[in-house]
């Protein structure tokens, strides 16, 4: 069958309208008399998650998933499950940007809330029928995901006091190892759904993982103004404090990518869609010079 991600990416906008307009729709059902006026414009705070996605400071995970899935089994994945993962992707995004943004607005806490409620709701509409096993799978799911920023902030400490180069990589690789862990639950609900056997079902998670590591990497090099201003540091940041040339933190940028490897059998069914999918910088060694520059006046901002 013939996958192309804007065919994806136009599904899960349909999916996201969708729920937007029932929203909409059911905000004329409440009585104005009762709340004193017209009610609060939810489905207008459900467009978070497409806004955040398109001004890049959020990853649509749900496309890569799709994309692979599809190309792997050549069918099109069930609404149900389309429907999950990008509710759970909105639900993650909306906890992450709780978690990494230091001061929030009224506006901005209900936007985030009501896309955690929502996506709550519809994040197990594929799941009805699998026993409880998928309940299971998502609690020890957000149980390793709520351990990432105490499990990244010792890793970046261990970073700064790392007495050799190969400490400070080695850090650096877990910690993007661990981070990447949040494509584990987008794995295994199409795996589920589509009875893929453990060893086919790992094969697609490592293979995940290891584009998110890249991606987030990669990421992390672009976000640096951002996740200074929210004091989250990242591994990127401390190579950049570490290190007072941008081509040595370019070559550890590379190792780091390297590391993170995709299966052999991905070649010819889905590794192109993963690789289009790590936002390599076009020219590295200048963001990152360009970075370290903005980390430098903000830790000199800090000392004055």
């Amino acid at each position: 069958m013939s996958v192309t991600k804007k065919g994806v990416e136009d599904r899960i906008h349909e999916l996201l309208d969708e729920l937007v307009d029932t929203v909409e729709e059911q905000e004329g059902d409440v009585d104005p008399s009762v709340l004193g006026g017209e009610p609060y414009p939810v489905h207008e705070s459900l467009e978070w998650p497409r806004n955040a996605w398109e001004d890049g400071r959020k990853s649509l995970r749900t496309v890569p998933v799709v994309e692979t899935y599809e190309h792997y089994i050549q069918e099109e994945l069930s609404q149900d499950v389309t429907r999950s993962l990008l509710s759970l992707d909105i639900y993650v995004d909306a906890l992450d940007e709780i978690i990494d943004t230091q001061q929030l607005g009224t506006a901005e806490k209900i936007d985030l809330t009501a896309n955690v409620a929502y996506a709550g709701v519809h994040a197990f509409t594929a799941l009805e029928n699998s026993n409880g096993a998928a309940v299971d799978e998502l609690t020890h799911y957000f149980t390793d995901l709520f351990q990432i920023p105490l499990v990244e902030k010792r890793l970046c400490e261990a970073m700064y006091s790392a007495e050799s180069e190969e400490d400070v990589l080695n850090a650096a690789i877990k910690s993007y190892g661990y981070r990447s862990r949040v494509m584990d639950a987008f794995a295994k609900l199409p795996a589920m759904a589509y009875d893929l056997d453990e060893e086919e079902y790992e094969r697609i998670r490592d293979d995940l993982r290891n584009s998110r590591a890249r991606s987030l990497i990669y990421k992390d090099i672009h976000d640096v103004d951002w996740d200074l201003e929210n004091n989250d540091i990242t591994p990127v940041i401390v190579l950049m404090e570490r290190y007072d040339d941008a081509e040595t933190v370019s070559d550890y940028v590379d190792r780091m990518h390297e590391s993170f490897s995709y299966s052999p059998e991905s070649k010819g069914q889905y590794r192109e869609v993963l690789s289009e999918t790590e936002s390599a910088p076009e020219n590295q060694e200048s963001l990152i010079r360009e970075k370290m520059d903005v980390v430098s006046e903000h830790n000199q901002n800090i000392n004055d």
